[in-house]
C-alpha cells in the first residue's frame, strides 16, 4: 500500500488521509469514525514552533511504520513490539538529556539512536 505516489494528494490533505482510512474499512463491517477536530481546525502548531530541519528531526524520530495490510496477528505483535520498544527509547533519551544535555550526552544518542 504505497500511497506516496501523489494518487491521493499531499500528505495531510483531506484526500490523502481518506484515500489511507479506505484501505482499511471494510464496507461490510461497522465502524466508528472519531476524528478530532481541534487538529482540523487550527494548523500544526509543530510546524510553526520548529524550522524545517528540527521538525523533520522529530517526524524522524516518532516515525510509525504501520503494519501491512491483512497482517496477521504474529505482524501486529510484532508492529506493538517495535513501537513499544521506540517509546522506550525515546524515554531514555529524554531522561538522559534532562540530567545532562552537554555535547557529549546529545552526541552518545546521536551516534545510537536505539
Amino acid at each position: 500500500m504505497d500511497l506516496g505516489d501523489g494518487e491521493h494528494g499531499d500528505e495531510g490533505s483531506t484526500s490523502y488521509v481518506v484515500g489511507r482510512l479506505t484501505t482499511f474499512l471494510n464496507e461490510t463491517h461497522p465502524y466508528i469514525l472519531d476524528i478530532d477536530l481541534d487538529f482540523f481546525s487550527c494548523k500544526n502548531p509543530f510546524k510553526e514552533m520548529y524550522t524545517q530541519e528540527e521538525f523533520s528531526i522529530l517526524k524522524e524520530l516518532y516515525n510509525f511504520r504501520e503494519p501491512s495490510v491483512g497482517a496477521d496477528e504474529a505482524d501486529l505483535q510484532e508492529c506493538v513490539d517495535r513501537r513499544i520498544h521506540q517509546l522506550e527509547d525515546l524515554e531514555a533519551a529524554f531522561a538522559d538529556l534532562l540530567e545532562d544535555d552537554g555535547e557529549q550526552t546529545v552526541a552518545r544518542w546521536a551516534a545510537n539512536p536505539g
